[in-house]
């Protein structure tokens, strides 16, 4: 099973996420637990405990603009505390040069950078990702067929 973890400040926005990729889990036959919360510190509060229970996320899916603690902290710590977690930074700040794919990938702060607004597309991917990182002997995972 994937464990995943949204953290977005929108309660609107968390939510679909989370159920975007519960539904998409279950479409490409991949089960996942995701948990979500609603700031940088709420999540990181989180991620320590389940580190703590031996059960750590595979991959945390933060806002990157975010009241209490930014995304861009939290995916610092995420990566100081387990560097193979997967980290993906969402934002729409695509304006902004501080913000792009680029600058945060190179740095090593997230795995990936997503930008706002995002197609659905975008939940089958990341799934993949995750499980090919988790489970790589099982690198192929296909979607059913349709009926």
């Amino acid at each position: 099973m994937l464990e995943m973890m949204v953290i977005d400040d929108d309660e609107g926005l968390r939510e679909s996420i989370v159920d975007s990729l519960a539904f998409y889990g279950e479409n490409l036959g991949i089960a996942v637990n995701v948990d979500s919360a609603s700031d940088g510190r709420e999540g990181l509060a989180k991620f320590n405990e389940r580190l703590q229970n031996k059960r750590p996320y595979d991959a945390v899916l933060t806002d990157l603009s975010m009241p209490v603690m930014d995304g861009a902290q939290v995916a610092a710590e995420v990566k100081r505390l387990r560097p193979e977690t997967l980290v993906y930074i969402i934002s729409g700040w695509q304006s902004d040069s501080r913000y792009t794919e680029r600058s945060g990938v190179a740095s090593g702060l997230a795995d990936k950078f997503i930008s706002k607004p995002f197609d659905d597309d975008i939940f089958k991917t990341i799934l993949q990702e995750v499980a090919t990182k988790k489970y790589p002997t099982n690198s192929t995972i296909h979607p059913p067929p349709q009926s």
